[in-house]
């Protein structure tokens, strides 16, 4: 492992996640992956106490290719790609996968058609995008229109709709393996593992694998509690789990469009529910007010472990946070600590999944968006496009 950072206490990676782990964990294709491999990083900073609960900081973001957790996902999936002759596929994305996606998709030479909503284009890092090979559509309508326009385009042109759950959950599954060696390397326990939620892909591959861990003798300890944070203008994980609504429907501002899954499936629900009832954790809910008071708090707090949020222009032509999934985590747990759910001398492991790393790339502009108008004609050309392309032997 690296040498710690000056200045805080960090269990670090810092060269490529994937190559250390995966020969353990996929046999014969890790030769394929540490070839597509470039730097998915990660460390685990120890942070200041709050009522006496010791908080570490999981940052996934600094160290990575392009600033968040998706490019251990993107590895495997181009990966498998490789492995399998894939050369084109669409995805879906709010931002962070798409930008994985390209990343590695464009050094491997794979195609990709990556469909995004309008509300996070400041996400899309235009470099990235601007690759040979790339196709990024921006589509009007949020969510519904996003899902609806990619699984058209998918039966339109038969090529696959990439990363499958299972390589969400193998390829987030790794961070159990990272976890694992930092608890053998520096001791102590994790009592609660926290992460804002939105598709769940992350949790459930981390607890995916630590059962795999467990059961082969090889995780130290017990199995942190889940804590699983919704903001409350997108929260059906507790709304399904617990059957109740969350909050009142005029409060529904979206904090962060990262966190944008509002309908997930049966699978994805119930794998939370496991999760949550396994390893006696909870769902909780953060009121928008409660973090906008408290967010310079959480900012201030993550500062001083050194991780410093990204600030990016907004389309309005407004300076804001990048990305607020890590900050909403960061203040739910302070929530929790307070209301007792989380005791003193107990430690919380605090995934910050993505917006702590620096961008320098102009705001993206989109050469083709779908959404308005005739939207379906647009799409109708956009499949035919990808679908001659497809057929065309390069």
């Amino acid at each position: 492992m690296g040498a710690d950072p000056e200045g805080f206490n960090a269990f670090a990676v810092t060269d490529s996640v994937m190559r250390r782990y995966a020969p353990d964990v996929f046999g014969s294709f890790s030769d394929i992956i540490s070839s597509v491999s470039s730097r998915e990083g990660a460390a685990i900073i120890r942070g200041p106490e709050h009522e006496g609960v010791a908080l570490l900081f999981l940052d996934l973001s600094t160290r990575s290719s392009t600033g968040t957790f998706k490019d251990w996902v993107a590895c495997l999936t181009i990966a498998s790609c490789v492995r399998s002759g894939c050369r084109r596929f669409i995805s879906q994305s709010s931002g962070n996968t798409a930008n994985a996606l390209a990343y590695y998709a464009a050094r491997a030479g794979v195609q990709v058609s990556i469909l995004y909503p309008a509300e996070s284009r400041y996400k899309i890092n235009s470099d990235l995008a601007r690759q040979d090979g790339l196709t990024f559509v921006e589509v009007v309508g949020g969510e519904p229109m996003v899902k609806l326009c990619a699984e058209a385009l998918e039966d339109a042109t038969g090529l696959p709709w990439l990363p499958t759950l299972e390589l969400q959950r193998a390829g987030n599954g790794l961070r159990a393996d990272f976890v694992r060696d930092y608890l053998v390397k520096r001791g102590g326990s994790i009592d609660w593992h926290a992460q804002a939620l939105s598709s769940a892909f992350g949790p459930l591959g981390f607890y995916g694998r630590m059962e795999d861990l467990v059961r082969s003798g090889d995780w130290p300890g017990r199995v942190p509690r889940f804590l699983g944070i919704q903001q409350e203008a997108v929260s059906p994980f507790f709304e399904r789990i617990y059957g109740r609504v969350s909050t009142s429907y005029d409060l529904r501002d979206v904090i962060e469009p990262t966190l944008f899954r509002s309908n997930p499936s049966d699978v994805l629900v119930n794998g939370v529910r496991g999760i949550c009832e396994s390893s006696q954790g909870r769902i909780s809910v953060l009121r928008n007010g409660e973090y906008y008071e408290r967010r310079e708090e959480a900012i201030h707090l993550l500062e001083s472990a050194g991780l410093v949020a990204t600030r990016r222009m907004r389309p309005n032509g407004t300076i804001g946070i990048l990305e607020e999934a890590g900050l909403i985590a960061v203040v739910g747990v302070l929530h929790e600590i307070e209301q007792g759910t989380i005791l003193p001398e107990e430690t919380v492991l605090v995934a910050l999944t993505g917006g702590f790393f620096p961008r320098s790339d102009d705001l993206f502009e989109p050469e083709l968006q779908i959404g308005r108008g005739e939207w379906r004609r647009s799409l109708d050309e956009l499949g035919r496009q990808l679908s001659s392309q497809a057929a065309s032997p390069h």
